[in-house]
């Protein structure tokens, strides 16, 4: 999970691969914006994952992380960065409250992965964007998808670790990945 202030809208160039009625999840919500727009479609139910923490954040870059989003925050004290994220989380959850079809879970994705009962048509992942993180949401996602589902995701050529682990997992499991849009990509299995 990470702070971003900008709007993420070349996500709708993966919409077309959402079908209604199905069952998905977004890993990784910041404020439910994508969210939002998944549930325009008409979906059966869809999970909404996000941690909402600073707990996620290794101690060797929260310092860094503190600096470059206190200007959102509005403070510097690791206190109220808890209090920002609680909130942040709330608005999520009262956003969707009268979407009966929305799950909102406060969960890392590995838990998620993990306690699911069910599988998925799709996962959208725009999570952790380390190699490390994009990795574990793709076999992840690769271990609770029907046969036929699709794996779509945000930020592939930026500079994170995105790219480098779409790239590794699609080549490991001989699937292939496309890029629509700017930076959304696709994994068809």
């Amino acid at each position: 999970m990470m702070i971003d202030t900008k709007k993420n809208n070349d996500f709708r160039e993966v919409l077309q691969f959402i079908e209604p009625d199905t069952v998905g999840a977004e890993i990784g919500t910041w404020r439910g914006d994508t969210a939002a727009e998944f549930v325009k479609i008409g979906l059966k139910k869809l999970y909404v994952v996000d941690p909402h923490t600073l707990n996620v954040i290794p101690k060797a870059d929260l310092n860094s992380f503190i600096r470059r989003y206190s200007k959102i925050v509005g403070s510097k004290n690791i206190e109220d960065f808890h209090v920002f994220y609680d909130q942040l989380h709330q608005n999520v959850v009262e956003r969707f409250e009268s979407h009966s079809e929305v799950e909102v879970l406060r969960l890392l994705s590995s838990e998620f992965f993990s306690m699911l009962d069910e599988k998925l048509d799709w996962v959208y992942i725009d999570g952790d964007h380390s190699y490390e993180g994009v990795l574990a949401d793709l076999n992840g996602s690769f271990a609770v998808l029907k046969s036929g589902g699709v794996i779509l995701g945000d930020d592939f050529g930026s500079k994170t670790g995105v790219e480098k682990a779409v790239k590794v997992f699609c080549k490991v499991n001989n699937l292939d990945y496309e890029i629509h849009g700017k930076r959304q990509y696709r994994i068809q299995l």
